[in-house]
């Protein structure tokens, strides 16, 4: 058994092509939103091809190291993207209340 099969599963051309359809797709998002979650997806994407080059096994331990910080990076700061989302929502949703009370209290005197 090879040292890429113990360590990925998939054979290399098959990496390389997921690897190379989950950047772009990535890279696409990226340009789309601007979030920076989504330059820690793709930093975590590209560094799995470290496997191949490194050896040591301190490497691969270094890698899963960066690659779970990269995930926790991404999911805090997904959360803080939905978070400030939320709180747009709300003040959006609010002003639009007061522009609608307000409306009808000056449509009100007109009435009478």
């Amino acid at each position: 058994m090879t040292i890429s099969k113990i360590v990925f599963p998939l054979p290399f051309h098959i990496h390389i092509i997921f690897v190379a359809v989950a950047t772009l797709l990535m890279i696409f998002c990226y340009v789309k939103l601007r979030r920076k979650y989504q330059l820690y997806i793709i930093i975590g994407l590209l560094s799995t091809f470290l496997v191949y080059i490194a050896r040591p096994k301190i490497v691969f331990y270094m890698l899963g190291i960066e690659e779970f910080i990269l995930l926790g990076l991404a999911i805090w700061d997904m959360k803080k993207y939905e978070k400030a989302e939320k709180l747009r929502e709300k003040a959006a949703k609010e002003q639009k209340e007061q522009a609608e009370a307000a409306a009808e209290t000056s449509a009100e005197p007109e009435q009478q």
